[in-house]
């Protein structure tokens, strides 16, 4: 899950204005 949040928060680093649903997606990976 550790690895799942760090590419999420990786994603957000080049996305800065993500989507509800990116980050909802992202988180529950």
């Amino acid at each position: 899950m550790v690895h799942m949040m760090r590419k999420g928060q990786g994603r957000f680093a080049y996305n800065p204005d993500p989507s509800l649903k990116d980050q909802f997606e992202a988180i529950a990976a």
